[in-house]
């Protein structure tokens, strides 16, 4: 498994700079993360910026003050960057061809990808070869901007804790009743959008019912829930099962699971290191 943030996109972009045509009149970026890419390659070619939709449709790109730098082609028909972030089967691409085929005769169109995930690779340029990762779904690159949006293919194998990672941390439990009108209302951070394998919190199991309505509410689809089976705070303390210990164990337990999405950088270290498996620490953004 393969873990790829947004500052080691604009790296592999920077260090592949040279594959990139610099005579471009304009960018284009297929949405909506081939419009991250689209962005920041704009930004080093010092040239317009505008996203597939809009262009088919008519808008004139964009790009602020500094374009007065950018220097024109001069071509009869202007050359035109075509970007997406990934192409493993092609449909993006092949779709943002099929828009931009009726505009043919105006423009002359490039197709660039950032990463080579697998078997398809109808495009004019890409930058980094990332297939040893994409063995036919057997294993997986992962994203910063989506690894809670994935394609259900891989959520359905990935175990979620809750709090610091669905939502904000709560107040310490044992004070009460604030504690249980924060998790009936928690804040959101990063709720899957994608169906997921499993949840496994340290939330004590008395707390399932509201636990339950707050996925709910919030549209989170997963398989199964597990909490700690223990009546009171003091009753799990006793128990000597730590966080980490839990979540290991159950992350162990599920044959199934492919990786586990923590939100405590030290927790995420000691299952890794109890399990053998990945763990993806929010806190750090990191895959360990």
């Amino acid at each position: 498994m393969k873990f790829v943030t947004l500052a080691e996109m604009a790296k592999a972009i920077r260090e592949n700079f040279h594959k990139i045509p610099h005579d471009v009149d304009f960018v284009v970026g297929i949405p909506r993360s081939g419009v991250i890419a689209a962005g920041i390659i704009a930004e080093f070619l010092n040239a317009p910026l505008i996203d597939l939709d809009s262009f088919v449709f008519g808008a004139a790109p964009t790009g602020g003050r500094r374009l007065r730098f950018h220097k024109n082609t001069g071509r009869a028909k202007p050359r035109v960057l075509v970007v997406d972030d990934t192409i493993f089967h092609g449909r993006s691409m092949r779709g943002a061809r099929a828009k931009l085929a009726p505009l043919a005769g105006r423009y002359d169109f490039t197709y660039l990808a950032v990463y080579l995930e697998g078997p398809c690779d109808d495009v004019d340029v890409w930058l980094e070869d990332v297939r040893m990762f994409t063995n036919h779904f057997s294993s997986f690159v992962i994203y910063e901007w989506n690894v809670f949006h994935h394609i259900s293919g891989f959520m359905s194998v990935c175990m979620y804790d809750i709090d610091g990672v669905m939502c904000v941390d709560p107040p310490d439990e044992r004070s009460g009743q604030p504690y249980v009108d924060y998790i009936e209302h928690a804040t959101p951070l990063f709720t899957p959008t994608t169906p997921i394998g499993g949840i496994v919190t340290y939330r004590l199991a008395k707390y399932e019912g509201i636990t339950r309505r707050w996925l709910a509410d919030h549209n989170v689809e997963y398989g199964s829930l597990l909490m700690f089976p223990a009546a009171t705070y003091e009753d799990r303390h006793a128990s000597g099962v730590t966080p980490a210990a839990f979540k290991a164990d159950a992350y162990n337990a599920a044959t199934w699971a492919k990786l586990f999405v923590e939100s405590d950088d030290r927790q995420a270290q000691v299952i890794a290191a109890k399990t053998g498996k990945p763990v993806y620490c929010v806190q750090t953004n990191k895959l360990y």
